[in-house]
């Protein structure tokens, strides 16, 4: 069942580095769009126990190739987005979705419907 429903997949949505490469694949394979949410900036990320600069390297280039390819990119915050145009050249629509807890989206709600 599975493979029938992603067969008929019209876009591939995938998250965070671990997944892009998928992601890509399916693209190129099925000639579908395919979204990138970024929950992080992954290069940056902390690693446990040392520096690992080969590794660094790797998966920026890696994430420059594969995720420029994306229709759109997803990512918590502005200044992920921005790496994103500067860092790794990419030019797809970027959504920004804050991660935040429910208390702080309900305020900012009402202070949006209430300007509207």
């Amino acid at each position: 069942e599975f493979r029938r429903v992603l067969f008929r997949s019209d876009v591939v949505h995938v998250h965070d580095f671990n997944s892009l490469e998928l992601g890509y694949k399916l693209h190129i394979e099925r000639k579908v769009k395919f979204v990138y949410d970024s929950h992080e900036w992954w290069v940056g990320r902390q690693r446990q126990y040392r520096p690992t600069p080969r590794i660094d390297k790797k998966e920026a280039k890696l994430e420059r190739l594969w995720g420029s390819q994306a229709s759109a990119v997803i990512t918590v915050g502005d200044s992920i987005a921005e790496l994103f145009r500067n860092e790794r050249g990419f030019n797809p629509d970027f959504g920004v979705v804050e991660n935040m807890a429910f208390k702080v989206f309900m305020v900012q709600a009402k202070q949006f419907f209430a300007e509207a």
